[in-house]
Parts: structure tokens; sequence; C-alpha cells
């Protein structure tokens, strides 16, 4: 898997959380395991907003190799532009060059 792939995943999730459009997250997911109310309220249970953190951040994750094509990743958020210790826990997968996520939790690490 490229890094840089991964980390363009990571980015197109922290822009939809950024903007608040948990349906659109939601809607890319390929596991689907949270629901946009699981989303909304794990992220209201938090003071504060989710930003953007500078990009050296997206670089700074756990990464779990899962088998071949899949990697589990934990990513700190960062709120009010600040890192957090809310964490997102995801999987992403590539599936014939096109890299797919799997939202699994976010909670705090």
């Amino acid at each position: 898997m490229r890094l840089s792939k991964i980390i363009d995943v990571l980015k197109h999730i922290n822009k939809l959380l950024v903007l608040k459009n948990y349906e659109k997250l939601c809607e890319d997911d390929i596991e689907r395991v949270l629901t946009i109310l699981d989303i909304r309220n794990k992220i209201d249970e938090y003071e504060g907003e989710i930003t953007h953190p500078n990009d050296n951040a997206f670089y700074d994750f756990y990464l779990y190799p899962i088998d071949k094509n899949t990697i589990a990743v934990e990513l700190d958020l960062w709120l009010d532009d600040s890192a957090s210790d809310l964490t997102l826990s995801c999987y992403i997968s590539d599936k014939n060059e096109k890299y797919q996520y799997g939202l699994q939790d976010l909670r705090t690490l």
C-alpha cells in the first residue's frame, strides 16, 4: 500500500468530519460499523470542533497490517486547532488501486 494514498484517505475522512458531512462519511464507508447517529454522538461527547490538523499530523498515525491489502489505522484527531485524545480507528483497503475505508470507532486513547 502506498503511503500517499493512505494519507489521502485519512485527509478525506478528516475533511468530512470537519464539515460534519456524516452522511457522505457513512456513504463512502465500506464496512458501515458506525451509523450517522453513532458518529454524531461520539463527537458530541467532546468539547470543541474537529479541525484540520497541519499536514505533518497526517504522518503521525499508528498502522497495523491486517493482510496484504488491508491495514488498520489509528489517527489522533484535532479539536479547536490542537491535537486531542479523540482517536479515529479505521481500516483502509486497496482494491485494485482503489483505496477504501471502513470506520471502526471514534474514542479516547
